[in-house]
């Protein structure tokens, strides 16, 4: 399984609260996302790369720069375990 640590944890909590800020509801997050490009029209692109480096250093659990498919595997079975 996937190798929870406080670095990593706080890696995944960065990036769900850029993504998903307080939302509770689907609706709310189209709103966020929304209100998101709206408020930065000029850098969203760069804004939203940043997001993503903290979810990819959250699921490269060996630090070698390169997502494995059993660090993918760990990632997605841990989401869905079904």
């Amino acid at each position: 399984g996937l190798e929870m640590d406080d670095e990593i944890k706080g890696y995944w909590v960065t990036a769900c609260q850029s993504y998903f800020g307080d939302t509770k509801s689907f609706d709310d997050w189209i709103d966020y996302f929304n209100a998101f490009l709206e408020n930065n029209p000029d850098n969203y692109e760069e804004i939203s790369r940043d997001i993503n480096a903290n979810v990819f250093k959250a699921i490269d659990s060996n630090k070698d720069g390169v997502v494995s498919v059993a660090e993918y595997k760990a990632v997605v079975t841990a989401i869905f375990p079904d």
